[in-house]
C-alpha cells in the first residue's frame, strides 16, 4: 500500500445511534489526496435500557468494531453534545499554573452541575488571555470505556472529540480569522 492511502474510521457517537464512516484516503494520478466514503454503519442504540446513556453505544461499538480491524484504520471519535458538558470559566490574573486553571474550572463545573463533576474529564480551551474560556466536560468511565473498546479491537483511536470542536474545525476557515 502506497504511504499516501490509508484507512480512517471516524465514529459518531450519540445516544440513539452509532455511525461508523469508513474513509480511504487516496493519491490520485492527476495529483490529489482524493477521500472516498465506504460503506458507512448506522447502528441503532437502545439507550433506555438503564445505567449510563452512554452504554449502549459502547456496547455497540464493541460489537461492530471489529469488522473495521484489517483495514488498519486510525479512528477519530465524535461525541454527541448529549455526553458533553460546556461551562465559560472567567479569566482569573491570579491563577499561577495549568493545575491551577484546571482546578478553578473544575470548580466552575461543580458550581454549575453539582458534585456529579467531580467524576468528569476536563479540557480547557487555550484561549486569548483576558477572555473567558470555554470548557468541556464528560464522564471519565466513558472515555476510559471507549479507549478499552478500541484497544480490544485491536483498532488504533487517534482522537476523541465533542462535536461542537469537530463543527467548529469544520467551519474554522470561512471565519478568515475573525472572532467567533
Amino acid at each position: 500500500m502506497s504511504p499516501w492511502s490509508h484507512s480512517a474510521l471516524q465514529v459518531i457517537v450519540c445516544p440513539e445511534q452509532l455511525v461508523l464512516l469508513p474513509v480511504r484516503r487516496t493519491l490520485s494520478w492527476r495529483g490529489g489526496l482524493r477521500h472516498t466514503l465506504h460503506d458507512p454503519h448506522s447502528l441503532p442504540c437502545n439507550s433506555s435500557a438503564g445505567g449510563p446513556p452512554w452504554r449502549a453505544a459502547l456496547q455497540a461499538l464493541e460489537a461492530a468494531l471489529p469488522e473495521f480491524k484489517g483495514d488498519h484504520p486510525s479512528a477519530t471519535v465524535i461525541l454527541s453534545n448529549h455526553f458533553m458538558r460546556y461551562t465559560l470559566v472567567p479569566w482569573s490574573e491570579t491563577l499561577a499554573s495549568a493545575e491551577e486553571e484546571l482546578a478553578f474550572a473544575r470548580h466552575c463545573f461543580t458550581r454549575v452541575f453539582g458534585q456529579v463533576a467531580e467524576r468528569w474529564v476536563l479540557r480547557l480551551d487555550p484561549g486569548p488571555t483576558e477572555a473567558p474560556r470555554l470548557a468541556s466536560a464528560t464522564d471519565e468511565a466513558f472515555l476510559d470505556g471507549l479507549r478499552g473498546v478500541f484497544e480490544g479491537a485491536g483498532v488504533t483511536l487517534k482522537s476523541i472529540q465533542p462535536h461542537l470542536m469537530a463543527a467548529f474545525n469544520g467551519f474554522r476557515g470561512s471565519l478568515r480569522q475573525r472572532s467567533a
